[in-house]
């Protein structure tokens, strides 16, 4: 029967109720999940976290890297008396001596599990996890909710706009072996192919899986108008305007940077964004 794992949300400590969603794929999954994870873009460690909850509640352990000094001091202050837990003030790359894969190869046993790793760097999401060859054993992956769960877009290597919609995550996702089971408003929710379980997991496309009622929760319910938080209020569309609209949409968004009214500014995409948009079908 389908269903939405989302009604398991809880929110403890996460943004949109994560932490319930969290506790049900472990509780469910087909094989024991390890209590060892990793958290790309901590923050602070604690305020809207997928991973406070496991390690304060669940006692997992793990790694926890944030590049931005004020929340990498705060997140180190908040681990300092816990001996499981590493934090690292680092931008973590796609590939190389900064991976995601050479974080696992510095910090953990090769022959040990990844029980949770936690991806939300709000930028080049799409690219750890296209070339992170570890596995996982559950990942979750922040997406652009503006963007409708029909549209496979994803922004150029080295280029940060739109970021990646939940279409493409979950088209990478069984490219490597995994199941996209669930979304909360912002985060798809991806089970290695050996952990999931049919009895407790959805087998649907993201597009029933999608968290419309939590569009709401992030501003995010006109899906004909797509923007970039924190990047750009540039209106992107996911069907031609005419004249009118897009002159009437263009202004307010361009009003709404001036006077701050969201904090993102103006910025009109470049030739190869500008490709992708229209490969994805998308309009400006």
């Amino acid at each position: 029967m389908f269903f939405k794992i989302n009604k398991f949300s809880k929110k403890i400590y996460s943004q949109f109720g994560e932490d319930g969603i969290i506790d049900y794929i472990i509780k469910t999954s087909s094989i024991p999940i390890c209590k060892t994870l990793i958290d790309i873009g901590a923050y602070d460690g604690k305020k809207n976290s997928n991973t406070y909850n496991l390690i304060k509640n669940s006692s997992f352990r793990g790694l926890l890297v944030d590049c931005n000094k004020v929340n990498f001091n705060k997140l180190k202050k908040l681990y300092s008396e816990n001996e499981k837990v590493d934090c690292i003030e680092m931008e973590v790359e796609p590939v190389g001596n900064k991976s995601i894969d050479a974080l696992i190869r510095s910090k953990f046993d090769p022959k040990s599990e990844i029980g949770y790793l936690s991806i939300d760097i709000q930028s080049s999401d799409y690219y750890l996890f296209k070339n992170l060859q570890s596995k996982p054993q559950i990942i979750s992956i922040e997406f652009n909710p503006s963007i409708p769960p029909y549209i496979d877009y994803f922004d150029p290597p080295g280029e940060v706009y739109l970021k990646c919609s939940a279409k493409s995550i979950e088209r990478l996702a069984i490219q490597k072996g995994y199941k996209l089971i669930c979304c909360s408003p912002n985060n798809a929710f991806l089970i290695r192919n050996d952990c999931f379980n049919s009895k407790y997991h959805p087998n649907a496309p993201v597009e029933f899986l999608f968290d419309y009622e939590g569009l709401l929760k992030v501003n995010n319910g006109l899906y004909t108008i797509i923007h970039s938080n924190p990047y750009t209020t540039y209106p992107i569309c996911t069907k031609p305007l005419n004249i009118v609209d897009s002159l009437y949409f263009k202004l307010t968004r361009r009003l709404f940077s001036f006077f701050k009214i969201r904090k993102e500014k103006y910025i009109k995409p470049n030739k190869k964004i500008l490709k992708k948009i229209k490969k994805s079908k998308l309009y400006i």
